[in-house]
């Protein structure tokens, strides 16, 4: 699996969507993961280049929601994060008028001080 192309993705999700088209199922969304394979396959495959949250089923002209799986974005979220010790935020007008920076070592801080609790804010 580790050599899978957006093509070959699409070649799947071709056969599989034809074949339900040959039942009486409406579908109505996609769950996918956030592999750089996966967003190849939307973004190129699906979407035409530019990413959007849906695409039209090729027969209904219904739309077909895109849903990104929350728990691979977190995981990815926080492996990048680790890896990179920091995180800058730009600042926004609205939202972070002086941007913001987090840094990994406020979480092994905050792991340390409640690992000998029996309550914790988070795990």
């Amino acid at each position: 699996m580790d050599k899978l192309t957006a093509v070959e993705v699409f070649d799947c999700y071709s056969e599989v969507m034809s074949l339900l088209r040959r039942t009486a199922m409406n579908i109505v969304a996609i769950l996918v993961d956030n592999a750089a394979t996966t967003w190849k396959f939307c973004t190129k495959c699906l979407c035409s280049g530019n990413l959007y949250s849906s695409i039209l089923h090729p027969v209904t002209g219904q739309p077909v929601f895109l849903i990104f799986n929350p728990v691979h974005t977190i995981k990815n979220v926080y492996n990048n994060f680790h890896s990179r010790k920091q995180f800058e935020c730009s600042a926004t007008a609205l939202n972070l008028p002086n941007g913001c920076t987090a840094d990994f070592s406020q979480i092994v801080d905050l792991f340390q001080l409640e690992s000998t609790m029996s309550l914790k804010k988070a795990h």
